[in-house]
């Protein structure tokens, strides 16, 4: 039975649908090359309207360039299925060998690599994944659609270092590039997870001209240094067993709330008591071969004397200093908005912001913890992995958090404080009064859009109030004017004077008789009156 191999337009599908972003993409072309090399420039041209002028250029100075492009089958680089020695050595920040492959096809349909190798032969391949998805015989649908040897001259109008590889991808897709991405944010993202290779390399690294910012670091902060907290952990490959080293003193405070058993063995729940640090000692000298160190530290930035920086108690990842997950320090809210960079966090947050200003790091060397942590093959740091490995880790991170908070209405946060103090860190300050803390606080909380609403509904209510004011008035004088015109009808008609009385009723008489038919005798009522006096 002849099963056959996928076609090249089935693995196109798949690899698409493989959470890749922009600045991922990009991050996996620099990861073969960032330690092997003096020199990367990356260009960007993003054009969301026209995709055919858009392309990323990655050019480094290797003088090796891409080695191997000559042979055949899986030993080529450009195998979809290459595999290599580096691939498994820690020294290296590539692993799983397809991470070239594809984030060139989830970034572009045009994949180009201009080399130089160290014999001073110039080639360039490139893969068209429109014309490869058309091909329907499996094999040849995953061949280069060019690939040749080439003068030095041609190579060097597209690659602008003397020695090294050019990799430029066209046609960007729509689908890959985010409503964030820009020249600002790809060379602060990109910065971010390579700053630090660049300081110990001195690599220069640029981005559409402009050197990548340097980044700080707490953890080598002096206002930071004196709260550091160090936990670390030994992973035995041989056996499977985890050896925790606790801090031995936390300066700040008193030792007798400290506890002294610094070496622990952790079973994946919880650690195992009752094992003699000797014992656990010899154990670990007798399987020092097999040891994979990771480093969890811990820092507290309340008195670094920088505004508005907030970790929010994120965990920062770092492996052989290349950067995978990170924290952004803008503000009290969780800011990290861009999606290039993982954020991690072991622990469920309360709304109290107590650890905002604790600041965690994580730091290994070997390839064989990636998967533990939840490193994916796309650089990507997934935070909800679960496992004996991951409790650790929070449990750690627990216990560091217990010796920090923010939270000023507390004796902790007087320890803090007093030990500030002592190191020269702050000045003695009167602590404020709580109301006018919480009203900074509550103020603090609200960005510049918060701030307008919250005027907004202000005034709102106001207007609001004034109506209903204006309102219960009218009422009012409504209710005043009923209570008037009641009083009216209910006011009895003044008594007439005794004159009136007269006047009234001789006006009656003298229309009655005038009311009387000719002939018969009319009188006057005053007439009749004087006769009846008379």
């Amino acid at each position: 039975m002849n099963i056959g191999a996928p076609l090249f337009r089935g693995q196109c599908k798949s690899v698409r649908s493989s959470g890749y972003t922009f600045v991922r993409g990009i991050a996996e072309f620099i990861d073969n090359i960032i330690l092997k090399c003096d020199k990367i420039a990356v260009e960007i041209e993003l054009k969301p309207s026209d995709d055919s002028a858009s392309f990323v250029s990655i050019s480094d100075d290797n003088k090796n360039g891409f080695v191997d492009i000559n042979k055949e089958g899986e030993e080529n680089p450009f195998n979809m299925t290459h595999m290599r020695a580096g691939h498994s050595d820690d020294d290296e920040t590539s692993e799983f060998g397809i991470g070239m492959k594809s984030a060139s096809i989830n970034l572009g349909e045009v994949f180009t690599v201009y080399t130089r190798l160290e014999d001073g032969n110039c080639y360039v391949i490139s893969f068209d994944y429109r014309e490869m998805c058309l091909i329907t015989e499996a094999s040849k649908s995953y061949e280069a659609t060019v690939f040749k040897k080439i003068t030095y001259e041609e190579y060097s109008k597209v690659h602008k270092f003397e020695t090294g590889s050019t990799i430029i991808i066209k046609h960007i897709r729509k689908e890959i590039v985010n409503v964030m991405d820009n020249t600002s944010l790809i060379l602060n993202d990109l910065s971010r997870i390579y700053d630090r290779i660049c300081k110990m390399r001195e690599t220069q690294f640029t981005v559409n001209g402009l050197d990548i910012v340097e980044q700080y670091e707490p953890l080598k902060d002096p206002k930071c240094i004196t709260y550091n907290i160090q936990t670390r952990v030994s992973y035995y490959t041989n056996n499977d067993t985890i050896v925790v080293e606790l801090p031995k003193k936390v300066p700040w405070l008193p030792a007798k709330k400290q506890d002294n058993k610094c070496l622990r063995f952790w079973d994946g729940a919880d650690y195992i008591n009752g094992t003699t640090a000797e014992n656990i000692r010899t154990f670990m000298h007798e399987n020092k071969k097999d040891r994979v160190l990771l480093l969890f530290t811990s820092t507290f930035t309340m008195f670094n004397g920088k505004e508005k920086y907030y970790p929010r108690g994120c965990i920062a990842a770092y492996r052989a200093s290349r950067c995978y997950a990170d924290v952004i320090c803008t503000g009290l809210k969780d800011e990290n908005k861009s999606p290039n960079i993982s954020k991690l966090d072991y622990r469920q947050r309360s709304g109290n912001n107590s650890h905002i200003q604790s600041y965690h790091e994580i730091s290994w060397q070997k390839k064989c913890l990636n998967s533990k942590i939840g490193l994916t093959f796309n650089k990507n740091l997934n935070a909800d992995v679960t496992n004996g490995f991951t409790k650790l880790l929070t449990r750690i991170q627990t216990d560091h958090e217990f010796n920090y908070t923010a939270d000023r209405s507390t004796g902790k946060y007087d320890i803090l404080h007093k030990h500030a103090i002592n190191e020269g860190l702050v000045s003695i300050q009167k602590p404020k009064k709580r109301k006018q803390e919480e009203k900074l606080k509550v103020e603090e909380k609200l960005t510049v859009e918060e701030k307008l609403l919250e005027e907004k509904r202000k005034l709102e209510e106001k207007r609001k109030l004034e109506e209903k004011l204006l309102e219960e008035k009218r009422k009012l004088e409504e209710k005043r004017k009923l209570e008037e015109k009641r009083l009216r009808e209910e006011k009895p008609a003044p008594t007439p004077s005794v004159e009136e009385q007269l006047k009234k009723f001789t006006d009656d008489f003298d229309e009655l008789m005038r009311s009387v038919p000719a002939g018969v005798l009319k009188i006057k009522f005053g007439d009749y009156v004087s006769d009846q006096c008379n």
